[in-house]
């Protein structure tokens, strides 16, 4: 299980959400309590930096979302994946998880970004999903849950769960190459930016472990390699990871 903390800066994404409404992409983002689902927020020069305050995070987790589902139909054209699940859970909530987090809690709250295996589905805190947002651009939170999207693509694949500090790592670091492959296909579509690969950068430097016996993901240099490896091939290159269990083909 993964609570990984990612963040970047994305913009000129009308276009994409607009094929993404065309392509008729339901949301799966979820809440602790039942809600209407409006329409997007329309952003000033299409831009999404500096667009949605932190009471409008939940709407932003749904345009997340849809970008990486987008992504997830793109990949498996013959082979359709239902998607995960997302549940979003504001601030000041719990909602219960089947996945227990490093002190043996089976719940999620507002700092949570992760994906339980159990359910299958990856949970968002407002909390958390807001300081992506505010420290680190409107890009960094989509790749964050583009990462925890890997997470789900090694469980179709039937990739091992890890059981070591050592596999773990190896485990997160593949998260990372489908996340950098997630980007590769945004900027292909003409969706990033320069700035947002740098913002990119310093998140993985923000998030990188240090390194020691104990740790269980990347440091900032391996998560770079990781995240370069999809960002600058295609999917396939993340195979190399487990190559028994494919999670491009």
């Amino acid at each position: 299980m993964d609570y990984i903390q990612i963040s970047m800066r994305l913009s000129r994404i009308l276009h994409l959400l607009a094929t993404l409404i065309t392509l008729a992409l339901a949301s799966s983002v979820t809440a602790a309590t039942a809600h209407s689902k409006p329409a997007f927020k329309p952003c000033p020069n299409n831009v999404l930096d500096n667009c949605y305050d932190r009471k409008e995070m939940r709407e932003f987790a749904r345009v997340a979302a849809d970008m990486v589902e987008h992504y997830l139909s793109a990949i498996t054209p013959n082979q359709p994946v239902r998607p995960p699940a997302v549940t979003f859970v504001p601030t000041g909530k719990h909602v219960t998880a089947p996945c227990a987090d490093e002190i043996g809690r089976q719940s999620a709250d507002s700092t949570a970004y992760f994906y339980c295996p159990l359910d299958s589905a990856i949970y968002v805190g407002q909390d958390q999903i807001w300081q992506f947002y505010h420290e680190f651009g409107a890009v960094s939170p989509v790749v964050g849950l583009a990462h925890e999207f890997g997470h789900f693509a090694q469980d179709v694949a039937g990739v091992p769960e890890p059981t070591s500090f050592g596999e773990s790592v190896t485990h997160e670091n593949q998260a990372d190459c489908f996340a950098g492959a997630f980007t590769n296909f945004l900027r292909r579509q003409g969706s990033l930016e320069v700035g947002d690969v740098s913002n990119i950068g310093a998140l993985l430097k923000f998030v990188g472990s240090q390194e020691g016996p104990g740790r269980d993901h990347g440091t900032a240099a391996e998560r770079q390699a990781a995240f370069n490896k999809g960002f600058k091939g295609t999917l396939t290159a993340c195979n190399s990871f487990y190559p028994r269990n494919p999670i491009a083909r």
